[in-house]
C-alpha cells in the first residue's frame, strides 16, 4: 500500500505477490569414520572414533565392532557422535557406526547412506632385546666380576630374562629366568666368551 493508505490490504491487485519455499531436513549421511590414532596400535591403547556426518535432524549414533568373530555393540544409541574404544587383543577390527534421526526408534541406520565402516589393526610389536652392555671393558683378568645389563622393547611386559655364557664349546646358565635385566659374571679362566 502507499504510505498514506490506512487500509489493511494491498493498494491494488498488482501490489500483491506470493512465492513457494520448501523447508526439508537435509538427509542424514555418514560419509566416513575417523580414529584419532593411526593404525596399527598396541593393545590397551585408548582411542576416540568419530563419524563424518552431515545432515539429519538431531541424529543419534550406534557403534558396533567386529574382531573377526561377529559384531558386538561398542556403544548403543546416543546423541554423542564420537565414542571411545580401547581394544585389548591383537587383531584387525571393523568399526561401524549407524546413524538415525532423533525421532526414529528403529534399531537400524536411517538409510543405506547413514552408516560407515573402517578397519583398524591392533598388533603387539615383537619383543626386541637392545643388546648387552658391560660395566668393564675387555680384556679383564680371570676372577674379575663383570656386570651385564640389557633392555627390551615391544612384546608384553613385564619381561623375563635368562642369562647364559658361551665359552666356545658350551653354553652355561649364569642366572635362570628373572625379571632382572642385569646379571653378574665372574669368568674363572682366560678366553673369548
Amino acid at each position: 500500500r502507499n504510505g498514506s493508505s490506512t487500509t489493511d490490504a494491498p493498494e491494488s491487485s498488482s501490489a500483491d505477490a506470493t512465492t513457494s519455499f520448501t523447508i526439508a531436513t537435509p538427509p542424514l549421511v555418514v560419509s566416513g569414520v575417523t580414529v584419532n590414532k593411526t593404525s596399527p596400535q598396541t593393545p590397551n591403547t585408548a582411542m576416540v572414533v568419530t563419524p563424518t556426518t552431515p545432515g539429519g535432524l538431531a541424529p543419534e549414533y550406534k557403534w558396533r565392532v567386529n574382531s573377526g568373530s561377529g559384531w558386538s555393540v561398542l556403544r548403543d544409541w546416543s546423541t554423542t557422535a564420537a565414542t571411545s574404544w580401547t581394544p585389548t587383543a591383537d587383531g584387525t577390527y571393523q568399526l561401524e557406526v549407524w546413524a538415525r534421526n532423533g525421532s526414529s526408534t528403529t534399531d537400524a541406520p536411517e538409510s543405506s547412506s547413514a552408516d560407515a565402516t573402517t578397519s583398524f589393526t591392533i598388533a603387539t610389536p615383537p619383543l626386541v632385546v637392545a643388546g648387552i652392555t658391560t660395566d668393564r671393558s675387555a680384556p679383564q683378568a680371570p676372577g674379575t666380576t663383570i656386570g651385564l645389563t640389557t633392555s627390551a622393547t615391544g612384546g608384553t611386559a613385564p619381561y623375563s630374562y635368562k642369562w647364559r655364557v658361551y665359552n666356545g664349546s658350551t653354553w652355561t646358565v649364569i642366572r635362570d629366568w628373572s625379571t632382572l635385566a642385569s646379571a653378574s659374571w665372574t669368568p674363572s679362566a682366560a678366553g673369548s666368551y
